[in-house]
C-alpha cells in the first residue's frame, strides 16, 4: 500500500533552496501551523531556485488520476501530490516535497481489485475548507516514496515510533558523505577517503583540527594535523561521538515526541554536525512542539553562522527530515 500527500502552495521542491510551488484551487488544506493554503494541481507553476526559472508541474508518480481529486472548476484538473515533478531548465526536473498538505492522503494499493473510484482521497483530523467536499477520515501514517529516479522506496516509512532510536546504515552514510564529502575516493577539498573517514589529520573550513569522520581532535587525542591515524581508531572515534549524540537524542527528559526513522537520522546529522550540548539545545525544543511540517524550514538556518558549507547541508537535512530522501551530494 502506498499513501500520497497534497501538495499546497508554498510546499518545496528537492531541486533547492527557495525553490517553491504555486496554488489555483479554491480548496485549501490547514497545515499543522494553523495557516490555511491553497492546494496545487496538475499544471499549475512552481519557481525553481536552482536553475532560476518557472516551470509546470506534472505528473511524477504512479497514482491514477482516478485516485487524484479532481477540481471542476478548474476544467477538471487533477490535484498534484508530493513526488510530482516540476518541469523547469534543471537536467533533472526536480520534484515537490509535501510538508504543509499532510493532512490531506490518498492511499492507493497497485493489487486492490476493487472497482476504479471505489476509495475516496480523503482529509483527516480538522474540517476541511468550505468549498472542499472531501470527507474526513483516519491518517495511519504508513505511505512510501519514489527517490529522484522514480524508483519506489519500499518500507521507507512506516509509523512514528518512540525510544530507544538507533540511527540506520542509511543515516550513517548520509553523515558520512557530509563529513567526509565522499565515502571513498578523493573529495573536494583533495582530501583521501576511505569508508567515508579522512585518516590523515586535517583542518576544516572553519580551521577546527579533524580527523576521521567529522571528529574534532581535542589534545588528549594527542594527533597532530598531517598526521595519519588507523581505519580502526577513526571507525573508534565515529563509535564514541555517535553514542555522544545518541545519547543526547534518547535521554528521556529531552526528546519526548515519536518520530520516523528518517526524522531521527536527520536530527542525528544535524547534532553530530552542532555537538550534543548548546548546539542541540535549539533543534530539540523545536521537535518537542511536534509541529512536524514546520520543521524543514527550521532546519534550513539552524545553527549555520558564517560557514557557507552549512546552507546546503542544511537544505539536505530538512529534505531528509521532511521526505526521508537520504541524498547528501553537494
Amino acid at each position: 500500500m502506498t499513501v500520497f500527500y497534497a501538495v499546497v502552495e508554498g510546499d518545496p521542491l528537492d531541486s533547492a533552496k527557495g525553490s517553491r510551488v504555486l496554488g489555483s484551487c479554491r480548496s485549501t488544506i490547514q497545515g499543522e501551523d494553523g495557516v490555511r493554503r491553497r492546494m496545487t494541481l496538475l499544471g499549475d507553476g512552481a519557481w525553481c531556485d536552482a536553475c532560476k526559472s518557472a516551470g509546470e508541474i506534472v505528473r511524477g508518480v504512479d497514482l491514477p488520476d482516478r485516485r487524484r481529486m479532481r477540481d471542476m472548476v478548474s476544467g477538471g484538473r487533477h490535484q498534484a501530490v508530493d513526488g510530482d515533478q516540476v518541469i523547469c531548465k534543471c537536467e533533472r526536473h526536480p520534484r515537490i516535497i509535501s510538508v504543509y498538505g499532510r493532512k490531506f492522503t490518498i492511499t492507493y494499493d497497485r493489487d486492490d481489485a476493487r472497482a476504479p473510484g471505489d476509495i475516496t482521497p480523503h482529509i483527516y483530523g480538522k474540517q476541511p475548507s468550505a468549498e472542499s467536499n472531501v470527507p474526513v477520515a483516519t491518517h495511519d501514517e504508513r505511505f512510501m516514496l519514489s527517490d529522484a529516479n522514480g524508483r519506489l522506496l519500499r518500507d521507507t516509512y512506516t509509523q512514528r515510533f518512540g525510544k530507544p532510536w538507533v540511527v540506520s546504515d542509511d543515516g550513517l552514510s548520509f553523515l558520512a558523505t557530509w563529513e567526509s564529502g565522499i565515502l571513498n575516493g578523493v573529495n573536494f577539498q583533495g582530501h583521501h577517503v576511505t569508508d567515508g573517514f579522512i585518516l590523515k589529520a586535517y583542518r576544516d573550513n572553519v580551521g577546527i583540527p579533524t580527523v576521521g569522520c567529522g571528529h574534532r581532535i581535542v589534545p588528549s587525542d594527542h594527533i597532530q594535523v598531517g598526521q595519519t591515524i588507523s581505519l580502526e581508531r577513526a571507525r573508534a572515534f565515529k563509535k564514541h561521538d555517535l553514542e555522544r549524540m545518541e545519547r543526547r537524542l534518547n535521554n528521556d527528559v529531552h526528546v519526548h515526541v515519536p518520530l520516523f526513522q528518517f526524522e531521527y537520522d536527520a536530527l542525528v546529522s544535524i547534532v553530530y554536525n552542532c555537538g550534543p550540548n548548546l548546539g542541540a539545545d535549539g533543534i530539540i525544543r523545536k521537535i518537542n512542539m511536534g509541529n512536524y511540517s514546520g520543521m524543514f524550514d527550521f532546519i534550513l538556518t539552524y545553527r549555520i553562522g558564517n560557514n557557507p558549507g552549512l546552507p546546503p547541508r542544511r537544505y539536505t537535512e530538512a529534505r531528509l527530515f521532511a521526505s526521508g530522501v537520504y541524498d547528501a551530494s553537494h
